[in-house]
């Protein structure tokens, strides 16, 4: 299979992303259909290189290192950090692995967008995060998937819909229902060919 390497120049200028499909493109049909009951939800982890329902991906990130998944005692389904020794990774709970393929696709490619971004290498950096750091990330993932053939229109509005209930955590988050119309309308831009919205306002 000839794998299809896809450079996505992220909004703003800010970085570059390498959310990478070792795979043909596609349609999110033809997706679907690898996904059956014999398809794990995780293979190859931890590692550079999982296999997420039959789909192998990797990511780099704003330095082009490769981000390594690596499962931990967490109490969320997953986050990114860059380790004492300077590695960037991203961390999922072990729920992981009965995550339901729109929802662990889509947030692979959140914590993807966080080091495409850049946004841990500015944490590193300053002790601070940037203020949009998860809009931005949720916009990138909702394109990401969209240009590349992972999510269809029913599979994003799960995504919307798990996010929906949420309650407001600041600073980071919107409330749940502003999170979820974002992700919709990055998602819908991207499909109609137009640039990325704004994020909500600050402050979440």
């Amino acid at each position: 299979m000839t794998a299809a390497r896809i450079r996505f120049s992220i909004r703003r200028g800010v970085a570059t992303s390498f959310f990478i499909l070792l795979a043909a493109m596609v349609s999110s049909a033809q997706f679907a259909e690898t996904a059956n009951a014999q398809t794990p939800p995780l293979a190859n982890v931890p590692g550079t290189n999982p296999i997420i329902f039959g789909v192998p991906v990797f990511c780099n990130d704003a330095n082009g290192t490769p981000v390594s998944f690596v499962f931990g005692n967490i109490n969320q389904l997953a986050l990114s950090q860059i380790t004492p020794q300077g590695a960037p990774i991203m961390v999922f709970s072990p729920t992981a692995m009965t995550t339901p393929r729109p929802l662990l696709l889509f947030f692979y490619a959140h914590e993807c967008s966080h080091h495409t971004l850049g946004h841990l290498i500015v944490w590193a950096q300053t002790g601070q995060m940037v203020p949009t750091a998860e809009p931005d990330a949720d916009c990138n993932a909702a394109t990401l998937v969209q240009q590349q053939g992972l999510l269809s229109q029913q599979d994003i509005t799960t995504v919307a819909n798990s996010v929906f209930p949420n309650p407001h955590f600041p600073p980071m988050y919107p409330a749940g229902p502003i999170r979820a119309q974002h992700i919709l309308d990055c998602y819908n831009a991207s499909a109609q060919g137009q640039s990325p919205p704004p994020p909500p306002p600050l402050p979440y």
